[in-house]
């Protein structure tokens, strides 16, 4: 089963934004096949330096979270159920007129979370938490509050294989990206942590 297919069937706890949801987790989706390329030739390309600015956070901005940002703002906007966009590698969250409807949300993303991990050949992961937007001006304002509040989270690994886990409330499934194909497959259905192992680590 695609990711496609499987977001088609979804409802999640506020069944009137699943339409939104499902729109902005598939240019979320879209755009990680554009990451996991760029990342493949990040050294190549000289984009594991820092460009001599910091993020919001504070930490060293390389051309490639740069990129990776204004890309992920473009796919969004695409997607025209996105009214705000937060990222750290930004001051100020980015407001969308594109996505103002009644059942319009906010998505607060870290497109290359641990781009530091880029000089060691490290994992990388896009990380991102879906929230309605609620008609609050600006819609930016409505990424704060509860986790519990979430209509949707999830993030991409890039690693040997490419996957995109997400859940929208009711479990959290795990998708392989078919490199051939473009196309994320259902692989993990159901995660979840056992309830007891030898390692149990958290970043």
């Amino acid at each position: 089963m695609t990711l496609a297919e499987h977001l088609a069937k979804e409802q999640g706890p506020t069944p009137e934004y699943t339409a939104s949801v499902v729109k902005v987790i598939l240019a979320i989706a879209h755009m990680s096949l554009d990451i996991a390329r760029e990342l493949a030739f990040a050294t190549l390309r000289g984009e594991t330096g820092t460009t001599g600015g910091k993020n919001f956070s504070g930490d060293d901005q390389k051309p490639l979270d740069i990129w990776a940002h204004e890309a992920m703002a473009r796919a969004l906007r695409r997607s025209h159920s996105c009214s705000a966009y937060i990222s750290e590698e930004a001051p100020e969250p980015i407001e969308m007129p594109e996505g103002t409807g009644p059942r319009a949300v906010v998505v607060a993303c870290d497109p290359v979370d641990g781009s530091s991990n880029l000089d060691v050949g490290g994992s990388v992961g896009t990380i991102f938490s879906v929230r309605a937007a609620g008609g609050r001006v600006p819609a930016a304002s409505s990424a704060l509050g509860s986790v519990g509040n979430q209509l949707a989270a999830g993030y991409v690994l890039y690693g040997p294989a490419t996957l995109l886990v997400y859940t929208m409330g009711s479990g959290t499934h795990g998708f392989t990206l078919d490199r051939d194909d473009g196309e994320y497959l259902l692989t993990h259905p159901g995660m979840q942590v056992p309830r007891k192992g030898k390692t149990y680590g958290i970043n």
